[in-house]
C-alpha cells in the first residue's frame, strides 16, 4: 500500500482496510506503472479494488474528465462498483453510472454494460485507463459486436487474423464467417477494419486492465495482442471451500433439497432455468424457510434492494440464476447449492466463489442426477480435486417426503402463473 498516494491509503484506513489482497499485490504495483495487464484471480478475491486502486492513483495526478472507463457484463455489476467507489468521494471523485443515466461530461470514473456503452463511449474524450472486469463473459458471444464497437470508438484495433487464432480448421471457418459479418455491418475501408498479415495493436495511451476468474489466452487473443500484457495469475486454489455432491434420482432433487435446507445454515440455491426461482422460493416458503429471489427479469431496483436485505441477515436463503455468481459482494454466505450443475465448467468456479469470499471458509452442495455424471467428472478435473460425497439420511427424507410433495403440489400452478406473468412483461 505505500505506493499509493497518502490520500487513497487514509480512505482505505478509515474503511478497515489495512492491506492488500495477494490479487491486489500482485496487480497493484504493475498497473501504477502504467503496464497493461492481465488479472487472475478467483471470485473473492478483491479483484475490484485491484483495478479501483491504480486507477485513483492515476487519476489523482491528472484530475481528468472521462478518465476511467469500467466495462462489466451486468447491471448488478455496475451498481456494486459505484457502491465501491462511493468510498473515495471525499477525493473529489465524480462516478458516472451508465444505467442511471448519470452525465458523463464530467465524470472521472464511468462505468456500465457493453450495451450501454456502445454509442455513449463515442462522446467520451481523454479515455486513459480502460477495465474490462469479467472479460471471460464480455469477449464472449453475448457481447461480442458491442464490446468490438467499444474498443474501435476508443481508438483501438480490433483485428483478427490466423497469427492471433489457433489455426484449427474450425477456427479457420468461425474466422472467415466473422471476416464476412463484420464488414458488411461495421467495418469500413479504413486502418480499424480488418487487415490481412496484421495484429490487434492497443492505442499506446490508455492502459488496458483485464480481470478474470477464468482465462482462456485464445479467446482474448482474438481481442487485443496478449504479448503486450502482463499475465498475473493467483494459482491458488480455494482450500477454504469445502466441495460437496449430493446424488439424488432426478425426480427426487426436490426431497434432497429440502434435506439440505434443513441441515445448513444461510445459502445461495443457483438455478439454471428462471422458472425454478419462483417454484424453489414459493416451496421453501410454503415449508417455513425464509427465502428471496433474484433473476434476471426483475427490475434493477427490486434486485437491489432484494440483495441488500439479504445482507442485512433479513432472509437466509436465496435462489438466484446464474445472474449473481459473477463479482456481487454479498459476504459471510457459508454455503452455496448447486440445485442443477452449470452448463459450463467455468460457471462453476463463478457460483463457488460466493461462498469462502476473502478469509471465510464455506461449503459448495452440488446435486447431482444421474444424468449429471459426465459433468461432474469434468468439473472435478478442472478444479482438480474429488468432490466429497454427501449423505442424507434417506429414514428422515422418507419422514418428510409427503410433506414436500404436498407443498410442491400447491405451489406449482402459482409459480407458473408467475412465470407468465414475468414473461408477459417482458414482451
Amino acid at each position: 500500500m505505500d505506493q499509493l498516494k497518502n490520500e487513497i491509503t487514509e480512505i482505505l484506513n478509515q474503511n478497515k482496510i489495512t492491506a492488500l489482497t495477494p490479487i491486489q499485490a500482485l496487480t497493484v504495483p504493475y498497473a501504477i506503472q502504467k503496464r497493461n495487464i492481465i488479472g487472475i484471480s478467483r471470485t473473492g478475491t478483491g479483484k475490484t479494488l485491484a483495478y479501483v486502486l491504480p486507477a485513483l492513483h492515476r487519476l489523482l495526478q491528472h484530475k481528468k474528465c472521462n478518465y476511467v472507463l469500467v466495462i462489466v457484463p451486468t447491471k448488478d455489476l455496475v451498481v456494486q462498483i459505484v457502491t465501491l467507489l462511493r468510498m473515495f468521494s471525499p477525493l473529489g471523485l465524480k462516478i458516472a453510472s451508465l444505467i442511471d443515466r448519470d452525465e458523463i461530461n464530467d465524470a472521472h470514473f464511468i462505468i456500465g454494460t457493453p450495451g450501454a456503452l456502445r454509442k455513449a463511449v463515442k462522446k467520451m474524450k481523454g479515455v486513459k485507463v480502460l477495465v474490462m472486469d469479467e472479460v471471460d463473459k464480455l469477449f464472449g458471444k453475448d457481447y461480442e459486436r458491442d464490446m468490438r464497437k467499444i474498443l474501435e470508438s476508443l481508438g483501438l484495433a480490433v483485428v483478427e487474423t490466423g497469427d492471433n487464432l489457433k489455426e484449427t480448421a474450425d477456427d479457420k471457418q468461425k474466422l472467415m464467417k466473422r471476416k464476412k459479418s463484420l464488414k458488411s455491418a461495421d467495418h469500413k475501408d479504413n486502418t480499424r477494419g480488418i487487415k490481412e498479415n496484421n495484429v490487434n495493436t492497443l492505442k499506446k495511451t490508455v492502459q488496458v486492465m483485464l480481470f478474470t476468474a477464468t482465462y482462456d489466452e485464445a479467446l482474448v487473443r482474438r481481442y487485443v495482442d496478449v504479448t503486450s500484457f502482463k499475465v498475473l495469475e493467483m494459482k491458488d486454489r480455494n482450500e477454504k471451500v469445502s466441495q460437496h455432491y449430493v446424488f439424488a434420482p432426478y425426480k427426487h432433487r426436490i426431497y434432497h433439497l429440502y434435506e439440505l435446507c434443513t441441515s445448513i445454515s444461510k445459502c445461495i440455491i443457483f438455478v439454471s432455468r428462471i422458472f425454478y426461482t419462483y417454484l424453489l422460493s414459493n416451496l421453501l416458503k410454503e415449508l417455513n424457510f425464509n427465502v428471496c429471489l433474484i433473476n434476471g427479469r426483475m427490475p434493477q431496483k427490486e434486485k437491489n434492494a432484494i440483495i441488500k436485505s439479504f445482507k442485512d441477515n433479513e432472509y437466509s436463503i436465496m435462489i438466484t440464476t446464474d445472474i449473481l455468481s459473477r463479482g456481487i459482494d454479498i459476504p459471510a454466505v457459508d454455503n452455496i447449492i448447486n440445485f442443477d450443475l452449470p452448463t459450463s465448467r467455468k460457471e462453476y468456479i463463478h457460483r463457488v466463489g460466493r461462498t469462502a469470499r476473502m478469509s471465510a471458509n464455506g461449503r459448495a452442495f452440488s446435486i447431482v442426477t444421474q444424468y449429471d455424471l459426465g459433468r461432474l467428472q469434468r468439473i472435478e478435473k478442472m478444479i482438480g480435486e474429488k468432490m466429497i460425497e454427501y449423505k442424507i439420511d434417506e429414514n428422515r427424507m422418507s419422514i418428510n417426503k409427503d410433506k414436500v410433495e404436498a407443498a410442491l403440489e400447491k405451489v406449482y400452478k402459482k409459480s407458473k402463473l408467475e412465470m407468465a406473468e414475468v414473461n408477459n412483461r417482458s414482451k
